[in-house]
């Protein structure tokens, strides 16, 4: 009844990359061959072959011969898990994951497609994705070891060892100490040239990024197939290494159902602005990796509707890893309540981290939680609001109170103007956008002029 599989989480792949690079780890991507062939079907599943195959199952062994039915057809039972049933994804991964605990790994509890082995102090690390594998480890001989135990079990692997890898569409590179950036300038490339986009804009929007055309003409059926096409193209982007995008993406995937000439032109800044930072990457790093922290804001009634808007970027050390922008989901009275309601919708993102971090055996203290927001910060530690502007936010939005009283998160003031997820929530332009983006890149690379 259940055929699905997990895959790990994007932001466990980013923190296992920044751990790797602070503890100089050494890392090595590796890909099994035909990977679900490995794992045996558990039910009786049954397969009609077409004539053209049961001819040449025939040619092989003429044995075949007497199952072919009228249709010149043959019906096989699975004895393995063949790529596309449904289920072969979960059974390849059960299947995996016997095979890993059988060598001493455990999967983290967080996020089942981490598994963790230590010895004398060192501990290797095994990101699963489906066939794709991202082991890192300090330890070289223990990395050794788990390579050949892994060739042992599965005799069609492919390794690929030094500072450069390539996983799940990203480039990490590994060859500046203590970091690892993160790009996708081959694919953001491949899309440029696929859109056709020429010229460029030194932000990803304008000031009316949220304003609503009414009498903007509707895209025709064609085009808003493009308009959607682009809109997922660039998500697939923006949720991986360029959050610096991710507010305009965010507003403009809401309008793919009925896009206006209006919404096109948005999105074809957004592409002119991609045009001109195809270069920039995303910087990790693990310093301070028990002092998990996230940052949080709202934008009061921006929509038209007078919904307001959150942002939350996650991070460790110096880099953000994890990032959100969304409409909010309730309409609020005050920007005290939108940032409440903002900061109780997203916090839970940092506490998973908590206990991520927990079960790859580190320590962190409470996360910290950013606010630029001091009547927000001041009611969320009470659990109520305490003057009659505030009294009618409900019960539900505090809960907040009860893992701070456990000092699980610390509500910390950070002035707006150095709040990296303010660039999430509302356009910027200037020295400030600028400021921003390169904090919520944690970019490296040669400083820009406004």
């Amino acid at each position: 009844k259940d055929t699905s599989s997990p895959t790990i989480a994007t932001s466990s792949v980013m923190i296992i990359a920044a751990i790797a690079a602070e503890e100089q780890r050494e890392v090595i991507t590796m890909d099994i061959g035909g990977a679900y062939l490995h794992a045996e079907m558990k039910k009786d599943v049954y397969m009609r072959l077409p004539k053209e195959l049961s001819d040449i199952l025939i040619k092989l062994d003429g044995s075949y011969k007497r199952y072919v039915n009228p249709a010149g057809q043959i019906v096989v039972k699975l004895l393995k898990a063949l790529y596309g049933c449904v289920e072969s994804a979960k059974l390849w991964y059960e299947h995996f994951r016997a095979c890993i605990e059988n060598i001493g790994f455990t999967a983290n509890p967080r996020d089942i497609c981490v598994f963790n082995k230590s010895a004398n102090g060192k501990q290797c690390t095994i990101g699963v994705h489906v066939d794709d594998q991202i082991i890192t480890c300090a330890n070289q001989d223990m990395l050794n070891c788990t390579i050949r135990d892994i060739k042992t079990i599965f005799s069609e692997t492919t390794e690929t060892y030094g500072k450069v890898h390539n996983y799940l569409g990203m480039t990490m590179d590994y060859s500046s100490s203590g970091l690892v950036k993160i790009a996708m300038k081959n694919y953001l490339e491949e899309k440029l040239k696929e859109f056709n986009v020429i010229g460029k804009s030194k932000t990803p929007c304008a000031n009316n990024l949220f304003q609503r055309n009414d009498n903007s003409n509707l895209l025709t059926n064609e085009e808003r197939e493009l308009y959607h096409s682009k809109v997922a193209s660039v998500l697939f982007l923006a949720k991986r290494v360029r959050p610096d995008i991710l507010l305009t993406v965010s507003v403009l995937a809401t309008r793919v159902n009925a896009p206006t000439k209006d919404d096109n032109n948005k999105l074809d800044k957004l592409l002119r602005y991609l045009n001109s930072t195809k270069n920039f990457y995303l910087t990790l790093d693990g310093t301070n990796i028990n002092s998990p922290w996230i940052s949080v804001d709202a934008s009061f009634g921006t929509h038209p509707d007078g919904k307001g808007h959150t942002g939350m970027s996650e991070g460790i050390g110096r880099s953000g890893f994890n990032h959100k922008s969304s409409k909010q989901r309730i309409l609020c009275k005050s920007s005290t309540e939108a940032e409440i309601v903002g900061a109780s919708d997203t916090i839970s993102n940092g506490l998973h981290t908590r206990e991520f971090l927990k079960f790859q055996g580190y320590n962190p203290g409470p996360t910290i939680v950013y606010q630029d927001n001091l009547s927000a910060i001041k009611m969320m530690p009470d659990g109520k609001g305490t003057s009659d502007r505030t009294k009618h936010i409900s019960v539900r939005y505090f809960w907040m109170k009860e893992k701070a009283d456990n000092n699980e998160i610390k509500f910390e003031y950070l002035p707006t103007e150095n709040m990296v997820s303010d660039i999430l929530t509302k356009p910027i332009s200037g020295k400030q956008f600028i400021k921003l983006r390169n904090k919520i890149l944690n970019w490296q690379g040669e400083p820009e002029e406004p």
